[in-house]
């Protein structure tokens, strides 16, 4: 389910606004981040997380999201006090709600802040990708700086971050920036980009070759 959410993470990336591919994606990621969780609890064999609290906190999430206003206050204290996935889960929820709010620098802290815990490098750049996107609508320039780091050889989010870097040089009207990154998508092959997202690559590649008379 991971992987099949980062290939979708590749076909979104040209929304205007990316609460929507927030909204389609959350469920994969709650998934899968409470998953991973409550797998390395039962590795770990905390002691303190018996069965009965991970099904205590795992209503709590439910309940603090199933109404018809989120409870935020509810959700700040599972993810203060909660060393398991839903502790996870109410941070991004809280960066989710604050991206569609249009509070993009709270946003951009929740995600910031999710980073700084004892995650695995896969769910640390999820989050820093989300960062990225909440300060692109404030900082550009620190969204870059965010996009670039992700674009890193051996980065999940490689193919994702050059799209983004792409579409902000093309904006500022950087076509020579923008061939570059479009290249290097093209360069990283079927196994990291998605055929669209290689689509998408070869078709700029191919209007920009035109517009500069190549």
């Amino acid at each position: 389910m991971t992987n099949e959410f980062l290939r979708e993470v590749d076909e979104h990336m040209h929304a205007e606004r990316m609460e929507t591919l927030w909204k389609k994606h959350k469920l994969h990621i709650f998934g899968a981040v409470g998953l991973l969780f409550a797998s390395v609890i039962g590795v770990k064999g905390y002691s303190n997380y018996t069965e009965v609290q991970l099904h205590k906190e795992a209503a709590t999430y439910w309940q603090s999201i199933s109404g018809t206003e989120l409870n935020t206050d509810s959700l700040k204290s599972l993810e203060e006090t909660s060393a398991s996935g839903f502790g996870m889960l109410a941070s991004f929820k809280l960066g989710e709600e604050a991206l569609n709010a249009g509070d993009y620098e709270t946003a951009a802290g929740v995600f910031a802040s999710i980073q700084g815990k004892g995650l695995p490098k896969e769910f640390k750049e999820l989050a820093k990708f989300y960062e990225a996107t909440a300060t692109r609508y404030t900082n550009i320039p620190a969204a870059q700086a965010l996009y670039v780091e992700l674009s890193a050889v051996g980065s999940t989010y490689r193919v994702s971050s050059l799209e983004a870097l792409a579409d902000i040089a093309m904006s500022e009207g950087k076509t020579s920036e923008a061939f570059d990154y479009f290249q290097a998508i093209v360069n990283s092959g079927d196994d990291l980009a998605s055929p669209n997202a290689l689509q998408r690559a070869t078709t700029q590649l191919t209007i920009l070759r035109e517009e500069a008379g190549l």
